[in-house]
């Protein structure tokens, strides 16, 4: 009976499965960033309704001018945090694709020596089936020949 089969590849298989995870885990958390960011921005545009929402109350009658000038800095806070959240957002997704494109490589790179190993392997159990089929069929012979000798000698 043969030995089991041993792919010599296997420490570079693991350590392009460790590389690969990695890429994943910088993938998700460049998603996880891109999440924030929009969350942050949602909050703002959320803040600058409410604010909107509170000076279209405070026009009927008296107008303080202080606290119109309070409100209008405020806004300009808002929308600048809120541009700000996009255009990291875009650095983030310019990111992201480079990040992602750099995870398929290196998924390419698995599964090539993935393929690789499954051929190997395929190719070592037919190599023993064929070295087991001539070695049953090297007993049959001598069994054959066992039992001829035996004929020949009883005659």
């Amino acid at each position: 009976m043969a030995g089991k089969f041993v792919f010599r590849l296997e420490p570079v298989l693991r350590m392009r499965q460790r590389a690969f995870e990695s890429h994943q885990r910088i993938v998700a958390e460049r998603l996880r960033a891109i999440g924030r960011e929009q969350t942050l921005m949602l909050a703002a545009r959320e803040q600058i309704a409410e604010q909107v929402a509170i000076a279209r109350d405070q026009r009927v009658g008296r107008i303080d001018m202080m606290d119109m000038r309070g409100s209008r800095a405020h806004l300009a806070f808002l929308n600048r945090r809120v541009a700000e959240c996009a255009q990291r957002i875009v650095a983030h997704e310019h990111e992201l694709e480079h990040e992602r494109s750099d995870m398929v490589a290196a998924r390419v790179a698995v599964r090539a020596l993935e393929k690789l190993k499954e051929r190997r392997a395929e190719r070592y159990s037919q190599a023993i089936e064929r070295r087991e089929a001539a070695d049953q069929a090297e007993l049959a012979l001598q069994m054959f020949r066992q039992g001829k000798d035996r004929l020949t000698v009883l005659d």
